[in-house]
């Protein structure tokens, strides 16, 4: 038997969503080794290997362009299932910045992108940045209530705006979301107790953590309601934050602890549509003239409030006068005589969502608030890692050496067609990466929102760093072969191994929120040169 009929044989399952045939829908091995997870990094000699995916347990030699790999997928007796990934990118115009934000998408091997509010002006100036958070709210919601409930368990990544660009492939991103899912849902279940099971209380919704609570006020639930940071503020000792800009009052920087709306989103289509549809309702209350920022803090801290309402009760506390009205602490540089304003109690559920934050900046870290803590580095030299360390005085230092989930991460350069394309053979370890250091995390998103004294022009000097920038070309053409493609198999879901496929087989621009297609050329208008770093 042939290594394409084993193959096809026994992996007629792994399949598009959509697909009638049963028969393995791509053909050869080269196409199908993305959907393991992989642990090649070492890739010099020509080895084994050694696949053990989901139902069938089976050994599978397989043979690459350049060496052959060792790969030991965790078993699981049940067959995997499919579901698509989704990107959302709300983006009204083609420039520069949508142009790097979609290439970066492709070159990674992530869903082609959906852009909502593309071509749409906005000019209002009775509304907030003239109308895009409403239009954006809703256009999101109609993307989510138009797939129906036959696509509840497909994931949909939303990288609002187009500063936030990809590092990491999907496959890290996604295990990453299930790991902190699974410590957030440890967590809950510490600080509710049995209402946690009870009630049924999990974290699904995962938004970028930040450490202002702005526009809301203090007093608010959506500010003091939600959980401290579960990071030890001696993450950034010594450092400390200036308040409301003036240099005399100083705070003791403190970790994210409140959502970022204006940054990533990932969330299952099920809980994503109730969540919309609870922001397009607090919109629809209160007006065009708020925020989606707003919207969104009020309805995680409304979820907070009523979770320890919900822990109260099941564990029959006579009053939650105290922790209602609690004393804010004096070494905060708060007030102690203000009362927070309270809600009423709810009776069930109804304000829950599964909403958490991702307090480390695994998935996305906003630039903005701590741009020193940042550094490229290549953590294939101990040189740079101790420098990084060393500019901003963290000791001990906590970036030595690669991140584990990287060194098991499929190569930086693989592509489906790689093997036609001539492409480094570097590891994760060989490349420049942008590295938190003072929590060592390299996140999978970069997001730069920085417009603090003119810095909006880091995000160009980012780009030439990208550690793709050098090969862009050649890592395009590598992707752009028309298919409805495997992005990941995800051997973490909580219900059992998943395989995730883009639904588009074009792979040259991008979807509107209506269906229509905006090719490379309206999304990348003039800026090729930008893009490209190059006089062509």
């Amino acid at each position: 038997m042939g290594l394409s009929s084993f193959i096809n044989g026994h992996y007629a399952r792994l399949r598009d969503p959509e697909a009638d045939s049963k028969d393995f829908p791509w053909g050869t091995w080269d196409t199908l080794r993305v959907l393991i997870p992989a642990t090649w990094q070492n890739g010099r000699s020509r080895k084994v290997l050694l696949g053990v995916i989901a139902f069938i347990g089976a050994l599978v030699l397989a043979v690459g362009a350049a060496s052959e790999h060792i790969i030991v997928p965790q078993p699981r007796t049940e067959a995997p299932t499919s579901a698509y990934l989704h990107l959302l990118r709300p983006t009204a115009t083609g420039n520069v910045d949508s142009c790097r934000a979609m290439l970066s998408a492709l070159v990674l091997g992530y869903p082609v992108p959906t852009m909502h509010v593309w071509g749409q002006a906005f000019n209002n100036r009775d509304l907030v940045e003239g109308g895009i958070h409403m239009s954006t709210l809703f256009g999101v919601l109609h993307y989510l209530q138009e797939l129906g409930s036959d696509r509840d368990r497909d994931l949909v990544i939303i990288a609002s705006g187009s500063d936030a660009w990809f590092q990491l492939p999907p496959d890290v991103l996604i295990q990453r979301y299930h790991q902190i899912n699974k410590g957030a849902n440890e967590r809950i279940k510490r600080s509710m107790g049995k209402a946690a099971d009870v009630e049924g209380i999990k974290q699904t919704i995962l938004f970028t953590a930040d450490e202002s609570c702005k526009p809301n006020s203090e007093e608010e639930p959506a500010c003091y309601a939600v959980p401290d940071s579960p990071l030890s503020p001696q993450l950034y000792a010594p450092y400390t934050d200036r308040k409301n800009s003036n240099p005399d009052i100083q705070v003791p920087r403190q970790p994210p602890r409140y959502l970022k709306y204006s940054g990533v989103i990932i969330g299952p289509v099920k809980e994503m549509r109730a969540l919309y549809r609870r922001a397009g309702k607090k919109s629809n209350a209160v007006g065009d003239k708020t925020d989606l920022q707003r919207i969104f803090n009020e309805i995680y801290g409304e979820q907070e409030y009523q979770r320890k309402v919900m822990a109260a009760r099941h564990s029959r506390m006579e009053s939650l006068t105290k922790w209602l009205r609690p004393e804010r602490e004096k070494e905060k540089g708060l007030a102690t005589e203000t009362t927070y304003h309270t809600m009423d109690d709810y009776r069930g559920k109804p304000l829950e969502f599964g909403i958490g934050l991702d307090y480390l900046g695994l998935i996305s870290h906003p630039s903005a608030s701590g741009e020193s803590d940042f550094a490229w580095v290549h953590y294939n030299s101990a040189d740079e890692l101790k420098n990084a360390s060393q500019r901003i005085h963290v000791k001990p230092p906590r970036i030595t050496a690669l991140p584990e989930d990287l060194v098991l991460a499929r190569p930086p350069y693989f592509a489906f067609n790689a093997f036609e394309i001539d492409l480094p053979n570097s590891t994760w370890s060989d490349l420049p990466l942008l590295t938190n250091v003072r929590t060592g995390v390299v996140p999978a998103i970069l997001y730069d929102n920085a417009k603090i004294n003119g810095r909006t022009a880091r995000r160009y000097e980012w780009w030439r760093q990208m550690w793709y920038q050098p090969d862009l070309k050649s890592l395009i053409k590598a992707n752009i072969l028309p298919s409805k493609r495997p992005i990941a198999v995800d051997t973490d879901h909580p219900d059992g191994d998943v395989v995730w496929f883009d639904k588009e087989r074009e792979r040259r621009g991008a979807r509107t929120e209506t269906g229509g297609w905006i090719p490379w050329e309206e999304v990348c208008r003039g800026s090729y040169s930008r893009v490209f770093e190059t006089d062509e």
